[in-house]
């Protein structure tokens, strides 16, 4: 494993859940950015590759919700995941870059409003122990213990101004 890989490594077992969901959305830019380019630029396989990885990072946000804590921030988050991976797949599909960018459009708007989120929740953590509202919206898939891997949304969502979407 080369430097950068093990810096990596160490970062996403060493992250909170909330910049592990901020990861994973920088990277979906990340991947979606250099597929574009690959499209536009006329490299095809490579521009699959990177779009392939984009789908495989939506699936990861989307194995990430916890519909049993709150239904409805899952399902809207949900149908705005749905909404980007199709969008991934019509580029993908019919080399169209114009879908990635309506892709990413979403993408960054979801990652400043997990960023305010996490902003918000570090605010609070700051000023309050424990949190006793006891939702779990979001729940991290990964190599954290069960103790690290869910973090609570509901409050983040609830003044409405995180959300605008």
């Amino acid at each position: 494993m080369n430097a950068a890989n093990s810096y990596l490594a160490a970062h996403v077992r060493t992250a909170s859940p909330a910049d592990l969901i901020l990861m994973l959305h920088n990277a979906l830019i990340r991947h979606g950015q250099n597929a574009s380019a690959e499209l536009r630029g006329g490299r095809l396989e490579s521009a699959h590759n990177a779009l392939v990885r984009s789908q495989e990072i939506i699936g990861e946000l989307i194995a990430s919700l916890n519909f049993d804590a709150d239904p409805e921030l899952c399902q809207r988050l949900l149908d705005l995941y749905h909404y980007v991976h199709h969008n991934l797949a019509d580029a993908n599909l019919n080399h169209r870059p114009e879908a990635i960018d309506r892709a990413l459009e979403i993408v960054r708007i979801q990652r400043d409003a997990w960023g305010e989120a996490a902003r918000r929740l570090g605010e609070d953590a700051d000023t309050q122990e424990t949190s006793d509202n006891g939702s779990e919206a979001v729940r991290i898939a990964g190599p954290h213990s069960s103790s690290k891997s869910d973090w609570d949304l509901n409050s983040a969502y609830s003044s409405g101004k995180v959300w605008n979407v």
